[in-house]
């Protein structure tokens, strides 16, 4: 196995921790959408039982329940994000053209375009700099 140059060891360092936090964010997302199906049946089943809309509403804080699945998709859509974009510029630092990433990946060569993009722009903001 030929040695990862420190690029790419920080590289595949940085997609380890997007990865790490994908997990996470995946178990979050995970909890807020079985709360929220176990409210949706006791909301089925007061509509059903014949309770007032608003009580019904009110007894399963659907507010409450939307703006939890809300912020927890959010944040799952973020790291899905940062975990793509790490991926590619692992991808790249290792040669792998962005039409078999892309494919690998399962979506389109302009979406691919796109992240191997600010894969390159993340790889540019945090480069140390050389005098």
């Amino acid at each position: 196995m030929q040695p990862l140059s420190h690029s790419i060891g920080t590289e595949r360092e940085a997609l380890v921790t997007r990865l790490d936090e994908l997990n996470e964010a995946l178990g979050d997302a995970a909890t807020a959408l079985a709360a929220s199906r176990a409210r949706n049946r006791a909301f089925r089943e007061s509509i059903a039982s014949g309770e007032s809309l608003i009580h019904a509403m009110e007894s399963v804080s659907t507010a409450e329940a939307l703006s939890d699945v809300t912020r927890e998709l959010k944040n799952l859509e973020e790291k899905r994000h940062r975990s793509r974009t790490a991926l590619f510029a692992v991808g790249l630092a290792e040669g792998v053209s962005i039409g078999r990433l892309s494919r690998l990946y399962g979506f389109s060569r302009q979406l691919a375009q796109r992240l191997a993009k600010e894969a390159r722009d993340e790889r540019t903001r945090t480069a140390p700099l050389t005098s």
